[in-house]
């Protein structure tokens, strides 16, 4: 009731302590009235039981089923309430047997209030139910020259105590609704006249006062408390308007005080205004050329290491790839000593292409793109490297998805990425371990996942460990282009590079190229 007027939450009280007192009152009487009405059912059932058997007077009749049977059905006719009727003959060997009953499909025995009734020869009574329906159950002996030749057994609904007292309990609810109302009406005029209207004047007076007329005065009539409560307002509005001068003036040199501090305060907010947005363009400033020479300074260091690389790498590889040739133009060489010296010489161009590729990180155009088997690509590297691995103790297992798609790549780059992913693998299982290659395809992308056994990498390190000169190693094990090369290969591909965790322990790399359009692995 919170937020409600003082004369709602009265009259609601009210209304709910009288309402509660009448229903309970209601389902008491209703309760006490079904009991009385099912023993007045009980009573009845009894009396037609043993009018009924009472009717039989000789065997005669006992023994005729068509009589009995039109008996029982006018029984039933003249009582509605009536769910079925039984007659049984007593057996020389003393068991009741069935002669006539309403019911379909026919008791299998009699029930136990029918041999109750012939044991005691006296009319006897029990509650039993059809389903949800209750019933009371009777049963009469039926006596014949001084003995007992049988028992007559019925059931009588209390479907219509249930009715009389259903409706009683409709009388009961009327009225109380009745009687709520009528007390809502009369505590609603007596609260108005008393209460409400009283407190109606002084709460007018409250606002107007509040308005600021303090001139305004209460006049209640009654002498009660609410006249008391309205002489003290009076008295109060009394003193206010004495002080109302001084109060003024008060609040008008107040007034004038605050007008000087709000604009003194204006001023020096706009100049701190000023002087914050000036400073917030000088932080994007120099947060932006912070970022771009960031930036430079990578690119340029990039650039001069890999300058520095070409010029010391590329004219070794270059005389040893002279002296290849001249060596492969020797009679004296087997066909397997010349094919070892072709694949000597295809890693040394791949090198070559290495350097050209390590250059290529400042740059952003790729080199020609053909479709490619990424299966061969993998293949072609580990079986480089296979004598490299065993020597480290390292078991290479491969799960390559044979109907693979093609990808459009530059194989040599391709290539490197997989060279750099398996060499990472290697210096991550110094004292041996296990090496998992898996190609498929998933999402509508081709992927290489490289899992190892390793240590594994941190969360706080995976999230650096793709940038330019960011290495975990020992000064001097790496010099953190691997990985960052290796992201720049993969996006000029317009494919993506991941890490995670191997289940049960490692590292896993994850690689994912676009399908070639129509291309298929040559």
């Amino acid at each position: 009731m919170r937020g409600r007027s003082l004369r709602f939450k009265l009259i609601a009280l009210v209304v709910l302590v009288i309402s509660g007192a009448l229903l309970a009152a209601s389902l008491a009487h209703g309760w006490l009235a079904f009991r009385e009405l099912k023993q007045d059912v009980r009573a009845r059932a009894a009396h037609i039981v043993a009018d009924i058997a009472f009717s039989i007077t000789t065997l005669q009749e006992l023994s005729n089923r068509e009589l009995l049977g039109a008996q029982i059905r006018n029984t039933l006719g003249a009582r509605p309430t009536l769910r079925w009727i039984d007659i049984y003959h007593r057996q020389e060997t003393g068991e009741l047997l069935l002669l006539v009953s309403s019911r379909s499909p026919l008791p299998a025995n009699p029930p136990d209030v029918a041999h109750q009734a012939y044991r005691s020869r006296r009319v006897q009574t029990a509650a039993g139910s059809r389903g949800s329906e209750e019933a009371w159950v009777a049963a009469a002996p039926i006596v014949i020259d001084g003995r007992t030749a049988g028992v007559v057994a019925l059931a009588l609904s209390l479907e219509g105590a249930e009715r009389l007292a259903a409706s009683l309990r409709q009388q009961f609810l009327v009225i109380l609704v009745v009687a709520g109302v009528s007390v809502i009406a009369v505590l609603g005029l007596f609260f108005e006249w008393r209460i409400n209207s009283p407190i109606r004047a002084l709460l007018n007076t409250m606002r107007a006062v509040e308005g600021g007329n303090l001139q305004a005065s209460v006049q209640v009539p009654q002498r009660d408390e609410m006249g008391q409560l309205a002489e003290g307002l009076e008295s109060m509005l009394r003193r206010i308007r004495e002080s109302h001068a001084e109060v003024a003036r008060l609040v008008e040199e107040i007034n004038q005080f605050n007008r000087d501090l709000q604009r003194r305060v204006a001023e020096a907010t706009g100049e701190l205004a000023r002087r914050n947005e000036e400073l917030r363009r000088a932080n994007e400033l120099l947060f932006d050329l912070q970022r771009r020479l960031g930036r430079a300074q990578h690119v340029a260091t990039v650039g001069q290491l890999s300058a520095a690389m070409a010029h010391e790498i590329g004219a070794p590889l270059n005389a040893l790839a002279v002296h290849l040739q001249l060596l492969g133009r020797s009679g004296a060489l087997t066909e397997q000593d010349r094919q070892r010296l072709a694949l000597i010489d295809g890693q040394i161009q791949r090198l070559v292409r290495t350097v050209e590729q390590t250059l290529a990180l400042t740059r952003t155009k790729p080199g020609p793109r053909e479709p490619a088997d990424l299966n061969r690509l993998v293949r072609s590297v580990t079986d480089l490297l296979t004598p490299i691995l065993m020597a480290k103790g390292i078991d290479c297992a491969f799960a390559m998805e044979t109907s693979l798609p093609a990808i459009l790549a530059v194989p040599y780059q391709v290539q490197q990425v997989v060279l750099n992913l398996l060499t990472n693998a290697a210096d991550a299982m110094p004292g041996g371990g296990s090496l998992r290659l898996e190609t498929g395809v998933v999402g509508g992308a081709v992927f290489l996942r490289v899992a190892d056994s390793g240590p594994g990498i941190p969360p706080e390190t995976r999230e650096r460990i793709f940038e330019p000169f960011f290495t975990t190693k020992e000064p001097g094990g790496g010099t953190g282009l691997g990985l960052a090369i290796c992201r720049q290969i993969v996006e000029a591909h317009q494919g993506t590079i991941t890490v995670g965790e191997t289940p049960g322990g490692g590292t896993t790399f994850e690689v994912r190229f676009p399908p070639a359009e129509g291309g298929t692995a040559g």
